[in-house]
This record gives structure tokens, C-alpha cells and sequence, in this order.
């Protein structure tokens, strides 16, 4: 739950500087720093879904 809570904080600093960016093209460094953010995203979600089947089956 740390991983998720931090990755949204870090989500909503991400969201802010590109919207500071506007219509200009992001930066690699912005596009990598989405694509980890949702790769993190991703991954917890996935693990609270096996969790919870994990869970279910006891």
C-alpha cells in the first residue's frame, strides 16, 4: 500500500509538470517518468489482485 500511495503522490507531481509543459512534446525524461509511474501503478494493482485470489482460496 506505501508503493501505491507514493507512486499517486509522485503521479500528481508528473501531472502538474506536464501540464506546465503544455502542447509542447514531453521530454524523454517526462515520457520515462510516466512510463515507470504506470509500470508501478500496474504492478500494484496485479499484486492486490493476486493477493485477494490468494485470500479467497484459503
Amino acid at each position: 500500500m506505501l508503493a501505491l500511495t507514493l507512486n499517486g503522490l509522485q503521479a500528481g507531481l508528473l501531472n502538474r509538470r506536464m501540464t506546465r509543459q503544455g502542447t509542447a512534446a514531453p521530454t524523454p525524461r517526462l515520457l520515462a517518468w510516466g512510463a515507470s509511474t504506470a509500470l508501478i501503478s500496474q504492478l500494484c494493482w496485479w499484486g492486490a489482485v493476486v493477493i485477494g485470489f490468494r485470500n479467497s482460496q484459503r
